[in-house]
């Protein structure tokens, strides 16, 4: 909890962001993904709609037992949406660092000083200081929501939520929270 804190006042302060290109990035492409063309077809149509104006929102569930290259999909992913300038924000549960600490650092980093978004950014930081008399978790994921959202209607923004089967009550409402207001696709003309 008191790392939780450290962010969110660092975040407060700070929003610069570290420049980077594909080659700093740190992925390794590591050769062709075997056997996953249909995936990999679903992600790049899914990245292709982030670059449509105005951006869809969608919810792409990649499942699967353990050991079947699942991170390693993800990890392909990534570099090709951070190759794009486009944020990707992350939480893993499992990690030595509570999900919402990693939440508030990828924001932090996909923030720049002079982003417009700063001032909600704030917002979301006293939502998260405050929250009476509703459960703290359920208050964090509400406000975090709120801000992702209004984040990805400026400007493309991948949210990636890892191992939601072992997640907390935040990570939880957060994943239901953003589900509940995508959009539906558009259905075709008949």
């Amino acid at each position: 909890a008191a790392e939780v804190g450290q962010e969110i006042a660092l975040s407060q302060r700070a929003g610069a962001r570290p420049e980077t290109s594909g080659a700093e990035l740190g992925y390794i492409r590591s050769g062709a993904l075997v056997e996953r063309e249909p995936e990999i077809q679903a992600l790049s149509a899914a990245l292709t709609g982030l670059e449509d104006a105005p951006p869809r929102g969608e919810a792409l569930l990649i499942v699967g037992e353990e050991g079947t290259g699942k991170t390693r999909l993800v990890t392909e992913f990534k570099y090709q949406v951070e190759v794009k300038g486009i944020p990707w924000i992350e939480a893993h549960t499992g990690s030595e660092h509570p999900p919402l600490l990693q939440l508030i650092r990828s924001v932090r980093s996909a923030l720049g000083p002079s982003d417009p978004e700063n001032a909600a950014w704030a917002e979301f930081v006293r939502a998260a200081e405050g929250g009476e008399g509703r459960d703290p978790a359920v208050a964090l994921a509400d406000s975090l929501t709120a801000f992702l959202l209004r984040f990805a209607r400026r400007r493309p923004l991948v949210v990636a939520l890892e191992g939601l089967h072992e997640s907390d009550a935040f990570l939880s409402v957060l994943y239901r929270g953003l589900l509940a207001r995508l959009k539906p696709p558009a259905s075709p003309a008949p």
